[in-house]
């Protein structure tokens, strides 16, 4: 039974942060997935990345490869029938609220090929079966390797990376706290080649159905929409011509005719918001095992460096030096919970497709012609200022 600082289940973007961050803090790390594939990536994802996970991409080593790779540095762009809300030049020109577009399939393997290159971590295929605690606290887990084998191993927190469903927080038992949301989403990606000209991701809320242009690399760009459920069969009967006309309509559409469709359309039919809480001792979950967010909201990518971060920098040390673990957890849950919470809130209101709100409905139509609005909500979306400075913004100008 071989013996580790952290043990993490999942190897997608949350876990692979995590191991490279505990690494680099001298810690020995078991990073396990199930996947036996190394250049496994997750499908299902919008991939954008808000401007507020940068300096976390930019610490697990991410920023030159991601420049080479041809992922585009871009700002958000929001259409109401307001107008079109955009940042200010003196914004714009601020290179630190700027977010990362790029895809799943470039940046999954290499965060992976990261972290296998940290001489602290043993890269282990298998999935979790078990685990507990003995007298001494310590982490007894099981693996269940593709041989049918058991695998144990002993670690001093376990880290649950292994998505909304994880195995990791149903084993432990954790509470799960579930909101629905009441629109479907489909997307592709497409290419042409004006699209490499184009670098502003553009959005458009169009009360209760909602849509999505993320230029990415190599001249392609995912196009996706969110659409009341209600809507569901009648779009299902034709979806590439129900989703190719949506598009055509919006205002200053990126549909073009000659554009080419590279991948097959992807759809959601169901996902709620979810948030875990209440989690047994020396077990911590980061990414989208702790809370799962409507996919149309663009944090997912974000929130699983930033999770990954926040674990690291509250536990490290106390991991490390064997002090006060449980304390450094239950700081870590403070932090996170005063951080993500009141986003993921919002984010479940608005995924059930209701009308805009008067206070949504003020945000929109002053935004399009204030521009320290405009800055000011595009910073809330991306996470880098919190509810109550977006909401204090908000108050100043009634």
């Amino acid at each position: 039974m071989k013996n580790y600082d952290v043990a993490i289940v999942g190897a997608g973007i949350a876990g692979c942060a995590a191991a490279i961050l505990f690494a680099k803090k001298g810690l020995t790390v078991a990073l396990v997935e199930k996947k036996q594939n190394h250049d496994y990536y997750k499908i299902l994802c919008t991939h954008t990345i808000q401007s507020s996970a940068i300096p976390t991409m930019l610490r697990v080593g991410l920023g030159d490869f991601i420049e080479t790779a041809g992922g585009k540095y871009t700002h958000h762009e929001l259409w109401t029938s307001y107008g079109w809300i955009k940042r200010s030049e003196r914004s714009s020109n601020d290179i630190s609220t700027k977010g990362y577009n790029i895809s799943r399939a470039l940046l999954d393997p290499e965060l992976k090929r990261l972290a296998l290159r940290e001489s602290n971590v043993d890269y282990i295929t298998g999935d979790i079966e078990d685990f507990h605690l003995d007298l001494d606290k310590t982490c007894i887990i099981d693996i269940k390797t593709p041989k049918k084998t058991i695998l144990k191993l002993k670690s001093k927190i376990l880290v649950g990376a292994d998505g909304s469903r994880s195995k990791t927080a149903k084993i432990g038992n954790v509470n799960v706290v579930s909101k629905p949301n009441y629109r479907f989403t489909y997307y592709a990606y497409f290419k042409h080649e004006s699209f490499k000209n184009i670098h502003e991701s553009k959005m458009w809320f169009l009360n209760p159905n909602i849509a999505y242009a993320f230029p990415n690399e190599n001249d392609i760009m995912l196009l996706c929409c969110g659409i009341h459920k209600s809507q569901l069969l009648e779009f299902k009967k034709n979806i590439k011509n129900n989703f190719i006309n949506f598009f055509k309509d919006l205002d200053d559409s990126p549909y073009i005719e000659e554009m080419e469709q590279v991948t097959d359309f992807i759809g959601t039919l169901r996902m709620e918001n979810i948030y875990r809480e209440n989690y047994p001792e020396r077990l911590a979950l980061i990414g989208d095992a702790t809370l799962t967010s409507d996919p149309a909201s663009g944090v997912g990518i974000a929130w699983a460096f930033q999770s990954a971060e926040m674990l690291v920098e509250h536990t490290a040390d106390s991991i490390l030096f064997e002090y006060n673990v449980d304390d450094a957890l239950a700081n870590y849950y403070k932090a996170h919970k005063k951080y993500f919470k009141p986003h993921h809130d919002i984010i479940s209101k608005d995924s059930l497709a209701k009308p805009f709100g008067d206070a949504a409905n003020f945000i929109y139509s002053t935004a399009v012609n204030n521009s320290d609005l405009a800055d000011s909500f595009f910073d809330f979306c991306a996470r880098r200022i919190g509810v109550n400075d977006f909401f204090s913004t908000l108050e100043s100008l009634k």
